[in-house]
Parts: C-alpha cells; sequence; structure tokens
C-alpha cells in the first residue's frame, strides 16, 4: 500500500473523527449526568417494552413480522424483503454507473439496505409515540363514559368512536371482550403483546387494580391522573425526540457525505475515475464508508444512552 493512499487513510480517520465528536458535544454532557441513571434503567432492562430495545435484539427475539405490524405497513415480511432487496439493487446500479466500481456498489447496496430496516423502526418508534398520545386522550373520552355510567364497559364503549384512528381497532376488541364478560386482564392480554406500549400497560393495570380491589374512588377520579401521567410521559418522549432529531440528521449526513464527495470527484476528472475504479481506489472507499458507517453507529448508540438519561432525567 502506497504512501500517499495511507497519509489519505490516516486524514479521512481523522476529519470522520473530529466531525463525529463536534455532532455529539452538544449532548455528551446530558450523557454524563445521566450515567447513574442509565445503570439504573439496564437494571431495569427486562421489564422495558419490547420496541425499546436495538435493533438486532429485537429482531432476534420478535421477528419482523411485529415490527411491520408495529410501523403500518400493509406489507407481509416476504414483500417487505424483496423491496429491500430491490433497493439495494437499485443503489448498487445507480453508484456503479457513477462510479464505475463494482465492489463499492455491491458495498454500499448492502449498506442501502440496512438503512432501509433502519427506517421501518424509527417509522414504528414514531408510531409507538403517536400511540401514546392517543392513548392519554383516550383516557379523557373514557372519563366522560365513566361519570355516565360509573363502569369500564360503559367507558370503552362510549370512547370507541371517539378515540383516534390509531386507536380504533384495539379499543373495539376490548370493548366487545369485555361486554362479553372477559377479564380485564384477559381483555388487554392480546392488545398489550401487540403494542408493547408502556401506557397502555399502565392503562391495564390501572383497571385491573380498580375493578378488582373494589376502589373507593369512582372510575373517572382514577382515569384523570392516568390521563395526566401518560400525556406527561408522551410529552416527554417527543420533546426528547425533537431535541436529538438534529445531532442524528447530521449523523446522516455526515455519513453519507463520502459517497456524495466519491461520486463529484468521479464526475470532476477522468484521472479521478480511473483512480475511483481501480482496486487501490475501491479500498479507500470502502475503507472510507465504512469509517462513516461506524461513526452513525456509535454516534446513534451514544444519542439512545443521552434519550434515555434525559427521560429519566425529566420524569424524576
Amino acid at each position: 500500500m502506497s504512501a500517499s493512499l495511507l497519509n489519505m487513510l490516516f486524514f479521512a480517520f481523522i476529519f470522520g473523527t473530529g466531525v463525529f465528536f463536534v455532532v455529539i458535544a452538544p449532548s455528551w454532557g446530558r450523557a454524563r449526568r445521566g450515567t447513574q441513571r442509565i445503570e439504573k434503567l439496564n437494571q431495569l432492562g427486562e421489564e422495558a417494552p419490547a420496541g425499546d430495545v436495538s435493533l438486532g435484539e429485537d429482531i432476534r427475539k420478535r421477528g419482523l413480522a411485529k415490527a411491520l405490524a408495529q410501523a403500518g405497513l400493509p406489507v407481509t415480511p416476504a414483500q417487505f424483503m424483496r423491496l429491500g432487496a430491490l433497493t439495494g439493487i437499485a443503489s448498487s446500479s445507480l453508484l456503479l454507473s457513477l462510479i464505475g466500481s463494482p465492489l463499492v456498489a455491491g458495498f454500499v447496496g448492502m449498506g442501502s439496505i440496512l438503512f432501509y430496516i433502519r427506517w421501518l423502526y424509527g417509522r414504528r418508534d414514531q408510531l409507538k409515540l403517536a400511540y401514546e398520545e392517543a392513548l392519554g386522550k383516550a383516557c379523557e373520552y373514557m372519563g366522560t363514559g365513566a361519570q355516565r355510567t360509573g363502569t369500564i364497559e360503559g367507558a370503552l364503549a362510549h370512547s370507541v368512536d371517539l378515540v383516534d384512528p390509531i386507536l380504533r381497532e384495539d379499543f373495539t376488541e376490548l370493548s366487545g371482550l369485555i361486554s362479553q364478560n372477559a377479564s380485564i386482564r384477559n381483555a388487554f392480554a392480546n392488545i398489550q403483546a401487540r403494542r408493547q406500549s408502556q401506557a397502555l400497560t399502565m392503562m391495564a393495570e390501572t383497571l385491573i387494580v380498580w375493578s378488582s380491589r373494589g376502589s373507593t374512588q369512582s372510575l373517572k377520579d382514577v382515569l384523570t391522573p392516568l390521563r395526566l401521567s401518560i400525556q406527561k410521559n408522551a410529552a416527554t418522549h417527543r420533546k426528547v425526540d425533537a431535541e436529538l432529531s438534529g445531532p442524528k440528521k447530521t449523523m446522516i449526513i455526515v455519513a453519507i457525505a463520502p459517497i456524495l464527495f466519491a461520486v463529484m470527484m468521479r464526475l470532476s476528472s477522468p484521472a479521478f475515475a480511473r483512480y475511483y475504479a481501480s482496486l487501490q481506489g475501491e479500498i479507500l472507499q470502502i475503507v472510507a464508508y465504512s469509517i462513516a458507517a461506524s461513526g452513525l453507529f456509535f454516534g446513534e448508540r451514544v444519542l439512545g444512552q443521552v434519550k434515555k438519561a434525559v427521560e429519566i432525567d425529566q420524569e424524576s
């Protein structure tokens, strides 16, 4: 390997590392302040909803079918995988036509599939947050129904036609099961397993305790603090997501910048085109893209820890 190539790799690594820490720096202080809270959260990791775990662990534990359902995508796992394969082929073909490097085109094609799967899980997390925000509003409708009937069955029946469309199917199922004398726990069981929502679990446990222990409080008085708690948690999650969206977008731009740079250099000069199509040029590009992808991966892990720390800090 020539000295010039080593120098290019060295300076590419230094540049990428510098940009990475510039992006992470604004949020790093929060991560340090929340270290102890993160450790506490990790100890409770087994109790957390499955939607809060890492991508690899989520696939291993629950599979792609449930992720597609939670993301609201009306496709089967096979259809999703075919579309992912087509995405990889299309991106590889495009890069091959621009750079003329088959190894790099194949590498970028595989990376585009990972970005495609990452999009799926990002969509799932956004819909999960929207679901929990809708649950907070649903507690208000249930409270009105409870005030009229004093029963869980009446509260659910009143709210079915008023809740957000994202909840309607679940609330229709709940209302139907409870009207058929199913227990509260059994009525919520399938929906809890499907949604993996912390707010839904809070609602289920609250209604189970109220119905089984004969609380002296009215159902409406129980639903009011539940609504406030769910709305507070959802607002905290929404605020943290908004604060971290900027660094996330910046890291994605930094990750794809080497590809755009290589394309521009290739189109600007036939000499660069020949170099990037050579074995040496292909190795240089793959190393640069790998560094960028690694920076994105570890950066998102850090931001994930920051998010947990800030949420715990704001909820405590």
